[in-house]
């Protein structure tokens, strides 16, 4: 199952009997549009369960993501936003499979990127029932990212200490993953052992985002940057 940001909903009827969940499947959970790709893209949804899947699409622009007064609104006017998502609504037989499309319709912006967030919410019909039934539905959340046209990376670094503050000071967000501090060399004959190196938290920082990270040892931590498609590797 994808690494998506879930959303639950719990629908109560009448008595309690039973308890049944509804999922969906999809093919991606991260979307990229950068310069030199195409300007729409779909993501398919896959209905496993027994009985009709019903979804509702919503779009949400970012506004400073990352940032403590970021904010999402809820794109009523596609065409302002330039960014379209459709079918608005959809129903998935049992089993099957559908696919939303989503178009860049604007040009790519210059200065940093444009993020939207594309909630995928069951919508459970109406049901008669004498006695009670607790149906739980499990919705997702699209992360899209909309590149600049040229994209600039710098991502800044310091370090006190244990402590090292990262900075975006580019014009694209960075994904930090795969992270790793380990301890020191010692002498030899003895060998550090790789079980004790901590794994760090993936990071996503957007443009002028700073991040605070605490580490065990005072040692370079290691990272492997991902831009886009585009993967490097990183150390600070």
């Amino acid at each position: 199952m994808l690494n998506t940001k879930r959303l639950i909903f719990l629908l109560l009827l009448g008595v309690f009997t039973s308890t049944t969940q509804a999922a969906m499947v999809l093919d991606k959970a991260i979307i990229h549009f950068g310069s030199g790709a195409p300007n729409r893209q779909d993501v398919e949804i896959r209905n496993p369960d027994k009985e009709s899947m019903y979804i509702k699409v919503e779009i949400l622009e970012v506004l400073n993501p990352g940032m403590e007064n970021e904010e999402r609104r809820v794109v009523s006017n596609p065409k302002a936003a330039k960014f379209l998502v459709t079918p608005s609504k959809l129903v998935i037989p049992p089993g099957g499979r559908k696919s939303v499309r989503m178009l860049n319709i604007g040009k790519l912006p210059v200065d940093k990127d444009k993020v939207f967030r594309i909630n995928l919410t069951p919508v459970t019909p109406d049901i008669e029932a004498e006695q009670m039934a607790i149906k739980v539905v499990v919705g997702y959340q699209l992360l899209v990212l909309v590149q600049p046209n040229t994209p600039r990376i710098d991502v800044q670094s310091t370090r006190e200490g244990k402590k090292l503050t990262l900075h975006n000071a580019g014009n694209t967000n960075v994904l930090l993953r795969s992270g790793s501090n380990c301890p020191p060399p010692v002498a030899p004959p003895a060998k550090p052992s790789s079980d004790s190196c901590v794994e760090m938290q993936s990071q996503r920082l957007y443009a002028g985002n700073t991040v605070e990270i605490e580490l065990t040892y005072d040692t370079p931590v290691e990272y492997f940057m991902a831009i886009g498609l585009d993967n490097q590797k990183a150390v600070y």
